[in-house]
């Protein structure tokens, strides 16, 4: 196995097969399209459209409080729910993990490999739609920190003691 820096914010398969009862993990499959998530996803994952969930019209990341409390709370998500996070790039399962800590949801994780190593494992996958019970979500506090601003970057180019990472 792995050593990572921070391996609570990780899960893999077999972890996720043996927790798929859970009623307080929540499974979140992110992508800009639904057309993999309807032909079978992880059962109980919720889909999220990232273009319409986290973009505005002019393709800028909305980090609009009221929209995203609305999302979780469609979502059934609690502010002490765990979120697993995937998609069929692994990347995406990434972006969503930072937006949600940027916002301050404190338990969320991302599953090792994604969908590609769900199927390739071949675990279940369902095309019925989860049942989802509203919550009632209220954000934490926003932590800016973890963002980059375009000044940070231009700032940080030429800098020997930064990396900057493009995913």
């Amino acid at each position: 196995m792995f050593d990572y820096a921070h391996p609570e914010v990780i899960v893999d398969t077999q972890w996720l097969a043996e927790h798929l009862d859970n009623s307080n993990i929540c499974l979140i499959e992110g992508d800009i399209n639904s057309q993999a998530y309807d032909t079978g996803h992880i059962p109980g994952a919720v889909f999220w459209n990232l273009l319409t969930a986290f973009l505005l019209p002019n393709y800028q990341t909305n980090f609009d409080p009221v929209s995203l409390e609305e999302l979780l709370t469609r979502s059934g998500i609690t502010n002490d729910t765990t979120i697993i996070t995937y998609g069929d790039i692994p990347a995406i399962g990434a972006w969503i993990f930072w937006f949600l800590k940027v916002f301050g949801h404190h338990d969320v994780r991302i599953l090792n490999g994604g969908r590609r190593k769900w199927i390739a494992e071949r675990r279940p996958l369902t095309a019925q739609q989860p049942v989802v019970k509203p919550s009632q979500y209220r954000l934490q506090n926003l932590d800016i920190s973890l963002r980059a601003s375009h000044e940070y970057v231009r700032e940080s180019i030429r800098r020997t003691d930064r990396i900057l990472v493009d995913v």
